[in-house]
C-alpha cells in the first residue's frame, strides 16, 4: 500500500514515460524526472501485485476522468503539463504493463 504522495510519484513517472512514447519529451527528460523522484526518496516502481484490469478500472474513476474516459496529465516538455484524453491506448497499455 502506498501513501497518496507515493502513488502520485509513481504516476508522475508513468505519465513522463507515456509523454515520451507520445513524442513530447525525450529519454534524457524521463531520466531527469526519475532521478529527481529518487533523490526525494519517492518510489519509482509499483512494488505490490496489482491486476491490470483493477488498475485500469481505478483509472476510469479518477477525478480527471469524464464519463469513465481516462484523462491523463502529460508533458509537452518539462514544466509544461496538460490534461489529455488524446493519446495512443497501446502506449498507455505498454506503460501500465511495464510498471505492473
Amino acid at each position: 500500500m502506498y501513501l497518496h504522495g507515493e502513488a502520485v510519484a509513481v504516476g508522475m513517472l508513468m505519465a513522463t514515460k507515456l509523454s515520451k512514447l507520445e513524442g513530447f519529451i525525450n529519454n534524457e527528460e524521463v531520466k531527469q524526472v526519475e532521478y529527481l523522484l529518487q533523490k526525494a526518496n519517492l518510489p519509482v516502481a509499483i512494488n505490490s501485485k496489482i491486476d491490470y484490469q483493477d488498475f485500469t478500472n481505478a483509472m476510469s474513476v479518477d477525478k480527471k476522468a469524464i464519463n469513465n474516459e481516462v484523462r491523463l496529465v502529460l508533458m509537452r516538455q518539462l514544466g509544461q503539463a496538460f490534461i489529455s484524453d488524446d493519446y495512443q491506448p497501446n502506449n498507455l497499455e505498454q506503460i501500465i504493463k511495464e510498471f505492473l
